[in-house]
């Protein structure tokens, strides 16, 4: 599994919200956000052409002391430090927020599906079967049936064996 974007943010902010997806935080106005101020998911947004990334790229440089932080523990404590009135996300590596998550029960990460998939499967060259489980593949994706296969077999928070 690679690591590709995502967000943590505590539950309760993403659930009010109905935040599912880096898509879903972009087209919204409550909750403010964060990213890295140098790597590849900065990258990410300065070079987007998709008018929901350019929209917050444009967001972000608004106002740059508060949306690109120096190291994710800052991203993280952004996130545990807003409230109802002013919740906070954090835009990262996947793998990395898992880790914070992980130790505290109260956040959430949210893959984003749209960006990236990091999935892979091995089939003999020129199997009759390649069209069929890469469409069925890109469907389970697109429903969040593979989301909920991760979470079912890689629980997080202590949850190993639900």
């Amino acid at each position: 599994m690679n690591s590709h974007l995502a967000i943590i943010m505590k539950k309760r902010h993403s659930s009010r919200a109905d935040i599912r997806s880096l898509r879903d935080l972009a087209r919204q106005n409550v909750i403010s956000y964060s990213v890295l101020d140098a790597g590849a998911t900065k990258d990410f947004f300065r070079s987007s052409r998709d008018p929901d990334y350019e929209r917050m790229w444009s967001e972000m440089t608004r106002n740059e002391n508060a949306n690109f932080v120096s190291t994710t523990q800052e991203g993280v404590n952004q996130v545990l430090q807003s409230t109802d009135e002013n919740p906070w996300a954090h835009i990262g590596q996947s793998m990395t927020l898992r880790y914070f998550a992980g130790q505290m029960c109260d956040l959430e990460v949210i893959e984003d599906t749209d960006v990236a998939h990091g999935y892979a499967l091995a089939l003999p060259l020129g199997s009759n079967y390649f069209s069929r489980v890469h469409i069925a593949v890109v469907e389970m994706i697109e429903t969040g049936q593979m989301s909920r296969l991760r979470r079912k077999w890689w629980p997080e928070c202590g949850r190993v064996g639900e």
